[in-house]
């Protein structure tokens, strides 16, 4: 298996850009060789193309294949020159233009590559203090692809030009321990590259709103108020930060939409969502009967589509992960935002226990209770209280007030967070029961509205 790395904007193959990389102005185009290490060297050769202006510079190294090609620039006289800023690459996927940013911004991202004769991995590390939210990805053609690793403030676009044909879509995953995703193409002709091809890079600030077309492979009835849709995009993967949501539109021309937080295809394997595929989302949605959306959503059938926009909100998972005890208060359908947080807990050591409650009117309004069940124990603890339930009902029963989440939930615990999500209603009588009177502190609360 070859196995190569490099850090973005500051490494190719293990050589040190050097003073070159400080007087870079432009798109930087890299590609990577047999080599995980080679030497630095002096410049050798210095060349332009009368036609485009563009100028080469190219490296006397042990292979006659590296070089940079460095798009319309000026050469410093000396490497204590000031860096000029970065061109900006053009976005291929959105219109808005990219805004200059510097190697340090980019630098914060480690890529690495591996293969085998039948596939090509490329993986992206994030540093801890700086975590990585989300990931886009668009086909361009079977050989370009275009990442986008979407971070609070700002988004990094990078375009992959790879050396052969691969097929589409790839798979993923994503460690949350290590803060690693990886991404495995499948090539389309079962031989080894010497090279992967090469990359461009650049960053852009903000998200625009943009909606695509997706298509239902599964909708499914959770019970009887929630069903459980897959849809898909063509040519799109889109990995949804935990705890943000979507929009959904049924019809482009109305401006009615509503928001919905993508859940996990599963939480124990046994119970993995119908016809998934890396390249889908998962809804879970309640039909309400007078609803503008939802009857119309929860009746879609397989092959019908529906809008989604990439995702928006700001909840940032990493800010608690200091937080070795996690509280869940969910009202009804506030439910679907903790199944992404308790998949990502369950699997980080730091995370010591995980205690959800869980409220619903009656048993006609549960849901996705023997998932839960199925990966609750020592680590995960569920409590279903209903506020109005049929006199066979054993669990727990009542609302949100202070005897109950003093029980529960107990006085401030410097070591614990609590995430809140329900009705408004909910919010605002758990929000006061945990401040006012168990002395919570606001920074260890967070509530989805």
């Amino acid at each position: 298996m070859s196995y190569r790395s490099s850090t973005l904007s500051s490494r190719v193959c293990g050589t040190p850009l050097g003073w070159v990389r400080t007087s870079l102005v432009g798109l930087v185009t890299t590609s990577v060789w047999g080599k995980e290490s080679l030497p630095s060297a002096p410049l050798m050769s210095l060349g332009s193309d009368s036609e485009t202006k563009r100028k080469t510079i190219a490296f006397h190294t042990p292979t006659p294949y590296l070089y940079l090609r460095i798009f319309p620039f000026v050469l410093p006289q000396h490497p204590s020159q000031h860096p000029l800023p970065l061109t900006p690459l053009p976005d291929l996927h959105h219109k808005n233009p990219l805004e200059n940013t510097s190697a340090g911004d980019l630098s914060s991202v480690k890529m690495e590559w591996k293969q085998t004769i039948e596939s090509v991995t490329f993986s992206y590390k994030i540093t801890r203090n700086n975590p990585s939210l989300g990931y886009e990805l668009s086909k361009l053609t079977n050989t370009r692809v275009l990442f986008k690793i979407i971070f609070e403030n700002d988004i990094i676009v990078l375009q992959l030009n790879l050396r052969a044909e691969v097929e589409w879509p790839p798979t993923w995953s994503r460690n949350h321990e290590t803060m690693k995703a990886e991404f495995t193409f499948t090539k389309r002709e079962k031989r080894p590259w010497m090279n992967y091809g090469f990359q461009s890079m650049g960053m852009s600030t903000g998200n625009l709103r943009v909606y695509r077309e997706y298509q239902v492979v599964s909708n499914e009835p959770l019970s009887n108020l929630i069903h459980l849709l897959v849809v898909r995009a063509k040519e799109f993967v889109q990995i949804v930060p935990i705890g943000r949501y979507v929009q959904v539109q049924l019809d482009p021309r109305r401006i009615i939409s509503r928001s919905y937080v993508p859940v996990p295809p599963y939480l124990h394997p046994n119970d993995m969502a119908p016809n998934y595929t890396n390249n889908c989302l998962c809804l879970m949605i309640k039909k309400y009967p007078n609803g503008f959306l939802s009857p119309s959503i929860t009746a879609l059938q397989v092959g019908q589509t529906l809008n989604l926009s990439n995702s928006t909100g700001s909840f940032v998972i990493g800010n608690y992960d200091r937080y070795s005890v996690i509280h869940m208060l969910a009202g009804g359908t506030g439910l679907t935002v903790m199944l992404g947080i308790i998949q990502r807990a369950l699997v980080r050591r730091s995370v010591k226990t995980i205690n959800l409650l869980n409220f619903n009117k009656d048993e006609e309004n549960m849901f996705y209770v023997q998932q839960l069940k199925r990966v609750s124990g020592e680590k995960l603890k569920v409590t279903h209280i209903l506020s109005q339930p049929k006199s066979t009902w054993t669990g727990r029963r009542g609302m949100v007030s202070d005897e109950l989440l003093n029980e529960l939930v107990g006085t401030n615990n410097p070591e614990a967070c609590v995430f809140i999500c329900g009705p408004p209603l909910f919010l605002q009588a758990a929000k006061t029961s945990l401040r006012d009177h168990l002395d919570w502190k606001s920074h260890q609360m967070y509530e989805f509205q």
